[in-house]
């Protein structure tokens, strides 16, 4: 969301940090992930075992 002033949860004292990690996208690389929330994961997950993500792969 470019353009957008982070939310309180992100820019507050105390909140911690968000780390963010690249990953492939496939089934292997998500097992060894521990992914937050977890519903992400399992939506990851079932679009990846579905052909849905990481078919296309630009760059």
């Amino acid at each position: 969301m470019r353009g957008r002033a982070p939310g309180r949860s992100v820019s507050s004292e105390g909140r911690g940090e968000y780390a963010l990690e690249e990953i492939r996208l496939t089934l292997e690389a998500l097992d060894g992930t521990d992914l937050e929330p977890e519903e992400i994961a399992h939506v990851l997950r079932g679009a990846i075992g579905a052909g849905g993500l990481g078919a296309g792969v630009v760059g």
